[in-house]
């Protein structure tokens, strides 16, 4: 989707992009940092955080925006991805 927005240095891979929606995984940069980033920047755009969950090693965010597009962000040490689903 047009209206994501990415940490500094972010290098993506896997990307796919279609009407239904996005999926990529950040190779740059580290988890910490795109979890710093998406926490402080969902605290500030429309899109409202609904839930941030942790079971130890994996930690999910899951948002949606006004028009209803849903962010699912999924951040571990082996890595982090993200999956938009379009309404």
């Amino acid at each position: 989707p047009f209206f994501i927005r990415f940490p500094a240095g972010t290098q993506l891979s896997d990307v796919q992009d279609t009407k239904a929606g996005a999926r990529f995984r950040f190779d740059a940069p580290d988890p910490a940092t795109v979890l710093a980033f998406y926490t402080e920047l969902l605290a500030h755009v429309q899109w409202e955080r609904v839930t941030q969950t942790t079971d130890g090693a994996t930690t999910t965010l899951t948002f949606f925006d006004s028009e209803n597009w849903k962010g699912v962000l999924t951040i571990s040490d082996a890595g982090s991805t993200c999956v938009f689903t379009a309404p």
